[in-house]
């Protein structure tokens, strides 16, 4: 089965089966939700909506099922990006000065009750976009920029929910 998953003005994410006319799966969600990341698992398909109240809902797929839901930001989460090996969920919100967070995506699929989340705030400002490197497990590119300078790339790998910086001469 192939999937398509939108989301309208009315804040309604719809899965669509790409080869049917009616959608599979139809949910109002409270904010409007800017970033959306779809993935599979060893437990199966899920998605993960960030909106703009600064909250992280995970879903099963298709039936979007309500999984957990996480207030990650005061603000609206924008970027949303799965690891190459399924562990971590990359999220970042819209105000430049908040740090972006990296979580551990299981603790998104079987959340305890009453725990937050296993997560790491990482300490990279004015982030404007971010993605995993395909061939480091753990590492990411992240890009910054201010009105005043260029764009700035810079790197970090996780171990253990921790940060440690890379620098171009260790690749």
């Amino acid at each position: 089965m192939h999937l398509a998953i939108t989301m309208d003005q009315k804040k309604t994410i719809k899965v669509w089966n790409c080869q049917d006319r009616d959608a599979l799966a139809i949910l109002r969600m409270p904010e409007s939700c800017y970033g959306m990341e779809a993935y599979l698992t060893k437990d199966g398909p899920f998605l993960t909506v960030g909106d703009a109240a600064g909250n992280i809902y995970t879903f099963t797929l298709p039936g979007l099922r309500d999984v957990s839901k996480v207030t990650a930001s005061q603000y609206g989460i924008v970027f949303l990006h799965c690891s190459p090996d399924k562990k971590w969920i990359f999220a970042c919100g819209t105000y430049r000065r908040t740090l972006p967070q990296v979580f551990l995506t299981e603790s998104l699929l079987r959340p305890s009750e009453g725990n937050a989340p296993l997560s790491t705030s990482l300490p990279h400002k004015l982030c404007v976009s971010a993605c995993w490197t395909p061939k480091v497990k753990n590492r990411l590119t992240l890009m910054s920029q201010n009105n005043m300078s260029p764009l700035i790339c810079s790197f970090a790998e996780l171990f253990r929910l921790f940060w440690f910086p890379c620098f171009p001469s260790e690749f």
